[in-house]
């Protein structure tokens, strides 16, 4: 049965873990470019400090951290996604104007020869 500073031990650890954790993901949000309604940046200070008025909002807009971690990876896979079908949009795009500009010529060729002198005549 493990005594109670090797539990100490080991929760110091995961604590220490999860704030460097926490401390990288910050960096890559205050990294990031963000809408008008997120905050430009954030720091460990506040973030670790569950009364800062960010987590209120977090909290009301959620009901939990947990449904927010959900949301965060749904929201993680629409961009994907997006980023998906950007690439799928574009193709056809570029599908549609070569068929245009093949119409086009063709239907310049078909003007050209009704334009052209009819030498059988």
């Amino acid at each position: 049965m493990p005594d109670g500073q090797s539990i100490a031990v080991r929760l110091s650890r995961r604590i220490k873990a999860a704030g460097i954790k926490v401390k990288g993901l910050l960096k890559a949000y205050n990294a990031q470019q963000k809408p008008t309604h997120f905050p430009v940046s954030l720091d460990y200070i506040n973030i670790i400090q569950l009364d800062n008025p960010l987590w209120a909002h977090v909290l009301t807009f959620s009901g939990d951290l947990v449904p927010m971690k959900q949301r965060a990876v749904m929201l993680d896979n629409l961009i994907s996604r997006a980023a998906e079908e950007k690439v799928l949009i574009k193709a056809d795009v570029e599908n549609a104007c070569t068929f245009y500009l093949k119409e086009i010529r063709l239907l310049e060729e078909a003007l050209q020869s009704l334009q052209a002198p009819d030498i059988d005549r």
